[in-house]
């Protein structure tokens, strides 16, 4: 797809577009799916334990609960470009912050300040790009959420043998996934 004419040089919108699957790719592609692959070697080399590892998950939802609360008590901040840039250090600052200590209080802390930092993001982000095509190019706003779901983190969760509904077995009777 050729994105040529339109006031910066794309398509009235894709630039929109673009600039917000960025936002949010970054934003949790930092915030959340770093995360999870350093989640091992914290158990292996942290000795945290499976229980302590559901905290720090629980910490990071209660951080987004929080930054949709935010969001409701104060909706100047889903749509202030200064806090998605606060969010997006935050997020960075957080992240940085896990090897550098050592106890999980600490650790719940960070994780919970990166879903305040995520969920402040994605509003931010997600008012940013409705208002951006309002009245001109309301078609393309799920491109900026899920252009790039075929780039799925799991082969099987994007594999159409996978499918079906949820029975516990795929189409044909196979076993599930």
């Amino acid at each position: 797809m050729v994105l040529t004419t339109g006031r910066t040089g794309t398509r009235p919108g894709w630039s929109a577009v673009i600039r917000t699957a960025a936002v949010l790719a970054a934003a949790m592609g930092v915030g959340r799916f770093v995360f999870t692959p350093i989640l091992p070697l914290m158990e292996a080399q942290a000795g945290l334990s499976p229980q302590q590892a559901s905290i720090l998950a629980t910490a990071n939802y209660l951080g987004y609960l929080v930054g949709a609360v935010l969001g409701i008590v104060l909706p100047a901040v889903s749509r202030s470009r200064p806090a998605l840039r606060i969010s997006g250090v935050a997020l960075v600052i957080t992240l940085a912050g896990m090897p550098l200590v050592h106890d999980v209080a600490t650790w719940m802390t960070l994780r919970g300040v990166a879903g305040v930092a995520s969920t402040v993001v994605f509003m931010v982000a997600g008012n940013a790009i409705l208002t951006d095509l309002a009245g001109s190019a309301e078609h393309l706003v799920g491109w900026a959420y899920g252009g790039s779901v075929p780039v799925s983190p799991s082969p099987a969760s994007s594999s159409p043998s996978c499918s079906g509904p949820v029975t516990g077995r795929r189409p044909g009777g196979s076993p599930p996934c």
